[in-house]
């Protein structure tokens, strides 16, 4: 949701990287481009470009119509003509130009989350110091932590599904390296650790998961297993208390999962939790 929130506002920044200005006739350049007519959408820019009084070289042209494609969401044809816009207002020394369509080209890479040519569209020597390039440069260093935190944790998934927790628990802490407040990753490593019988390390993980975010309820559940399998009653009873949910819940649990009545079975607590035959 960051990504998406940041992303979006910075839009709303590319948004001027058409021609700069609010009186442009967009809606009358995309009903051109719906109607697959590229020649006549030139002439429209070029007319709308004249009306404004801004020099209409091909090159702004063909960032104008690129970026609304991009808007239009047919990106291969955004591309097409942004790509010929670069290429031209580079060759043309038209330093205005190309940092227009370098920005579109890497707010177009971004979206597509090829980050490495996002990032190198937003890197140029006239472009690099703008106000889109260096948000999107903070964006994309951010993504791609993300993108290697979730890689992690996929793999780790993937391991504890095969029942390699040892393995599991090694591409977790891979992860928390990326995103070590990640309440997700810690829960999956606190259950790990669980599951390697490594009760006390299990339990100050889930701690930390549940305070990164009290909300996931399998933290709780996790934690009163483990606190069962240390024989901490007081524990147990304080984790229910402070999860915020019914009794109910756990006596679901309860009647569902096979591993907490099994390293529950002494608890007096969980015991009468159990539903009634």
């Amino acid at each position: 949701m960051k990504f998406i929130r940041m992303h979006t506002a910075l839009l709303s920044l590319a948004l001027l990287a058409t021609v700069a200005r609010a009186d442009f006739d967009a809606a009358g350049l995309q009903e051109r481009l719906r109607q697959n007519d590229p020649a006549g959408a030139e002439q429209f820019v070029a007319s709308e470009l004249q009306r404004l009084g801004v020099p209409a070289s091909q090159a702004l042209i063909d960032n104008t119509i690129g970026w609304a494609y991009f808007k239009m969401d047919r990106l291969s044809e955004a591309q097409k003509y942004l790509e010929s816009a670069l290429e031209l207002a580079e060759a043309a020394h038209d330093t205005r130009t190309a940092t227009l369509a370098a920005n579109n080209l890497g707010v177009l890479h971004f979206a597509l989350d090829d980050i490495e040519k996002s990032n190198f569209y937003f890197s140029r020597d006239y472009n690099r110091t703008t106000e889109v390039a260096v948000e999107y440069r903070q964006l994309i260093a951010a993504k791609e932590t993300d993108m290697l935190a979730t890689s992690a944790l996929e793999q780790g998934v993937q391991q504890r599904f095969e029942q390699n927790f040892d393995q599991a628990i090694s591409s977790y802490d891979t992860a928390l390296q990326y995103q070590p407040e990640n309440a997700k990753i810690l829960e999956y490593k606190g259950y790990a650790l669980f599951r390697e019988g490594k009760v006390d390390k299990a339990i100050e993980v889930l701690v930390r998961a549940r305070q990164a975010d009290p909300s996931r309820e399998f933290v709780h559940l996790n934690l009163v297993k483990a606190y069962c399998a240390k024989g901490s009653e007081a524990d147990v009873q304080a984790t229910i208390r402070q999860s915020g949910l019914s009794e109910e819940k756990f006596s679901d649990w309860y009647r569902i999962d096979t591993e907490l009545r099994r390293v529950c079975q002494e608890s007096p607590t969980i015991s009468k939790l159990a539903p009634a035959p």
